[in-house]
């Protein structure tokens, strides 16, 4: 008798496990996060949290039972493949959003374009953007944001754009961007950079805007810059550079706008 019991018990409890297994998934799919993109929804409710202030309720459709996650303002997800239903856009530009930058966005793993210039982030940029291997397009500029350049964006082998100009960013700027060699457009300009510039950019031969201007850069300003020969747009001003004017310059043909 307590044998067959215990076998009732048993069987009731699994039962009853695999019900509210059942229930959670349901909870997931009507938060608008199908189980596979599980990673994906938590990484934008870890945003929110960081979000101290938002006078614009630019975020007031997130979270909303009713409202699935590809569907909130400023998401935009994948429709085909390995994609489909995953966060791939993420564009809350000019929202006048106060807070930081969570950790939890190098979980969006099939992100490709990250756009929130234009608002009141603070804090420094998490090394885990450098998780973001599918990321093209990098634009955080006119915030508030301190701290170092990541390193690990030189992880992100497919960037072609990283604006980061009109912050606080202090440090150097990476030598580690030689790797980026999908990299057309650079803008570091009004930060409190440091250090020389690296000669190692050199090598990014598809960039077609550099703008480190109005930094505290110093030292000479390397040859290696007259192989930038696709650029169209180069900006050294306003810094502390010693020396004389490369004369490799004269080898950017594209140039139309040195300042």
């Amino acid at each position: 008798m307590m044998v067959l019991l215990l076998e009732y018990l048993l069987l009731a409890f699994v039962s009853l496990a695999c019900h509210m297994t059942s229930v959670a998934q349901a909870s997931l799919t009507v938060h608008g996060a199908s189980i596979p993109d599980v990673p994906d929804h938590h990484a934008l409710m870890s945003f929110t949290s960081y979000i101290r202030s938002d006078p614009l309720r630019a975020l007031a459709s997130w979270g909303n039972f009713s409202v699935p996650m590809c569907q909130w303002r400023g998401v935009a997800c994948g429709l085909s493949g390995i994609r489909r239903g995953r966060v791939v856009g993420l564009d809350l530009a000019d929202l006048s959003l106060l807070g930081t930058i969570t950790p939890a966005l190098g979980n969006l793993t099939h992100l490709r374009r990250l756009h929130l210039p234009w608002n009141q982030f603070h804090g420094i940029l998490p090394s885990q953007l450098g998780n973001l291997r599918e990321l093209t397009h990098l634009n955080l500029s006119f915030n508030s944001i301190g701290g170092e350049v990541p390193l690990s964006l030189s992880n992100c082998s497919r960037l072609v754009n990283i604006s980061l100009h009109d912050n606080n960013l202090q440090g150097i700027i990476p030598n580690k961007f030689r790797s980026l060699h999908n990299l057309k457009v650079l803008e570091l300009h009004h930060n409190r950079l440091m250090g020389t510039f690296p000669p190692e950019l050199g090598s990014l031969e598809s960039l077609t805007v550099l703008n480190v201007a109005h930094n505290n850069l110093s030292g000479e300003i390397p040859g290696e810059i007259g192989k930038l020969i696709n650029l169209v747009t180069l900006g050294l001003s306003y810094n502390q550079f010693s020396g004389t004017i490369p004369t490799s310059i004269g080898n950017l043909s594209a140039l139309t706008y040195l300042k």
